[in-house]
């Protein structure tokens, strides 16, 4: 999988907690063990889901929404 720099600054942004700034989030959805996020690009409109583990250790996987 191909990661285009405008969206991987901001991926690390969002897993550090910080601002956003070129994504907007879609939708979110609340599983057992997992919360899903769902992100387009402000610049090249690739779209992408954040999933993120709600127990220890609490992994960031980045995968894109096709």
């Amino acid at each position: 999988m191909f990661i285009k720099e405008c969206c991987e600054e901001v991926m690390h942004n969002i897993d550090g907690r910080y601002n956003a700034n070129g994504f907007y989030k879609t939708g979110e959805r609340s599983m057992i063990g997992k919360d899903i996020s769902f992100y387009t690009c402000e610049i090249c409109s690739c779209q992408w889901r954040r999933t993120q583990e709600t127990f220890s250790p609490f992994e960031s996987v980045w995968t894109e929404d096709r």
